[in-house]
């Protein structure tokens, strides 16, 4: 954990020596118990620097068939230290959040805008949701707050990608006393759970609407124990599933331009046909002229009469081959291009 220490060393307020324990307890932010049992208690008691409005669930109101907004307040209690801050969910291509990170001045707040991306229908009025969201917050110190642009982002990068490590060893039991001190005083967070409510019924006024219920003991265990593993950053910008309406106008063009084909296939089909009779009937109109020219065919020899009409069967299937190709290079043309 070298490299890690290092840069919480240099990256954090507090100056922490993490190769002593003595250091950490007697810091003005830790009051850390270097014993690893005693982590839940002081992660209760350090996390009361990282406060957020609501503070237990986020609720959205039916109907989904828009886009419906929330707003979550960020609160850096710290009487001293800075705070960097960011916000992670369960299902991050359900949710936009603006902004899904920032800095905190000890004291500061900042208002978080929660949206939850429109569906094509509504889900079942029994239908549980099971999204959550996680906000993070790590102390940083002067010279992070100092920094804009690649610089601060490149900074915080590092920091968080260090943070993450640093949990991931506290939660699966690898992680050394100090560790696990440095932890607890520098990483602070908060979980919340997504509700669905029912709509509004427009001729009741939102005073008249029952008090929603407390969730339940076993619904606030679920929350508390849900893996870190399975938030991820949130997205900032409208994810990619908010493109479905341009590609389905895409798709209606398609299939517009497929009909279009259909009925000029249909067209030409026709014309075929009646280019083919056509073909028939000229052939006919020649051999009776051949029958009827000079002493008449029923003088000529038999091998005479069948060269002339095989000549006109040839020709047409020529012309025949002909029309059927050109339709076959237009069908291409269509499918192709």
């Amino acid at each position: 954990m070298n490299s890690l220490e290092s840069r919480f060393e240099s990256s954090t307020l507090t100056n922490v020596n993490v190769s002593s324990t003595s250091t950490l307890q007697s810091n003005t932010m830790s009051g850390v118990d270097s014993n690893p049992n005693s982590t839940a208690a002081s992660r209760m008691e350090t996390n009361k620097y990282l406060l957020i409005e609501p503070d237990k669930e986020l609720q959205f109101r039916r109907p989904f068939t828009n886009v419906i907004k929330q707003v979550l307040v960020i609160t850096n209690s710290h009487p001293t230290a800075a705070m960097a801050f960011k916000v992670r969910t369960t299902t991050p291509k359900q949710y936009c959040v603006r902004p899904n990170s920032g800095r905190l001045l000890p004291g500061a707040s900042s208002e978080v805008s929660v949206l939850l991306q429109a569906m094509r229908t509504d889900p079942p009025l029994n239908y549980r949701c099971r999204d959550k969201f996680l906000v993070l917050a790590i102390v940083i110190n002067d010279d992070v707050m100092a920094l804009e642009g690649d610089a601060l982002q490149q900074s915080l990068l590092a920091l968080w990608a260090d943070a993450d490590r640093a949990k991931a060893a506290v939660h699966s039991g690898s992680a050394d006393v100090d560790t696990v001190a440095m932890v607890d005083n520098l990483i602070y967070e908060r979980k919340l759970r997504c509700t669905f409510l029912p709509a509004l019924d427009a001729s009741v006024g939102t005073d008249a609407s029952p008090p929603l219920p407390l969730p339940s003991k076993t619904a606030q265990s679920g929350l508390s124990s849900a893996p870190v593993s399975d938030f991820h950053d949130a997205h900032e910008q409208t994810p990619l599933r908010g493109t479905v309406k341009p590609t389905a106008s895409v798709h209606s063009t398609t299939d517009q331009e497929l009909v279009d084909a259909r009925e000029k296939i249909r067209s030409l089909q026709s014309a075929c046909e009646a280019y083919k009779i056509e073909i028939e009937r000229l052939s006919q109109v020649r051999l009776r002229r051949a029958e009827a020219s000079g002493s008449g065919l029923s003088n000529e020899p038999s091998a005479i009469r069948g060269q002339t009409s095989m000549k006109a069967k040839n020709d047409t299937l020529s012309l025949t081959f002909i029309i059927i190709a050109v339709l076959v290079a237009f069908l291409a043309g269509v499918y192709l291009f």
